[in-house]
């Protein structure tokens, strides 16, 4: 018992030393390593990583792209975005469990030019770090997509295991 109880303790330490994640995430973090080993990289491998991906090719071009609009001056604003069919179909040919929950979904609700899938627009301002901070110039708005059919269970999940169910076209304020 006192082994396990020690086991425990050293688990409980390595959770509070590190920042948070959910448990969940933790599991599935110390499972991978387990699995696969520590990849190599530090922070900002990750970002670089991260961008390699949503600039590689799709047929719709990269997923990050950059969009000129005209605000209420008339003066030209850049915006960055997350093109919706860009990462529709970068979720749809390389993740494994959107591939499997989007095939269900389709088997569902096989969509035709009857029965169109039906578009769920939701805007927010999201703020990256600490909303409480004086002078936080990391917020942005997001104008987030998603389709009714996905279901009430995977709409109503910010941490849905589904990859994400939701994309932002997103602007730096």
């Amino acid at each position: 018992m006192g082994d396990r109880s020690a086991k425990l303790r050293k688990l409980n330490d390595f959770r509070r030393r590190l920042p948070h994640c959910t448990a969940s995430a933790l599991s599935a973090i110390l499972a991978d390593v387990r699995e696969t080993g520590i990849p190599d990289g530090d922070r900002n491998a990750m970002r670089n990583a991260r961008d390699l991906q949503n600039s590689e090719p799709t047929p719709f071009g990269p997923v990050l792209q950059t969009l000129t609009v005209f605000d209420n001056d008339d003066e030209e604003q850049k915006l960055t975005i997350a093109h919706p069919f860009a990462l529709l179909w970068k979720a749809s040919s390389e993740c494994d469990s959107f591939i499997t929950f989007f095939r269900a979904k389709l088997a569902d609700h096989p969509p035709s030019l009857e029965n169109p899938w039906h578009l769920l627009l939701y805007t927010d301002e999201v703020t990256p770090g600490n909303p409480l901070a004086t002078l936080n110039k990391r917020k942005f708005h997001a104008l987030y997509w998603s389709f009714l059919e996905f279901g009430v269970t995977a709409l109503s999940r910010e941490d849905s295991s589904v990859w994400p169910l939701s994309t932002a076209f997103m602007s730096l304020l």
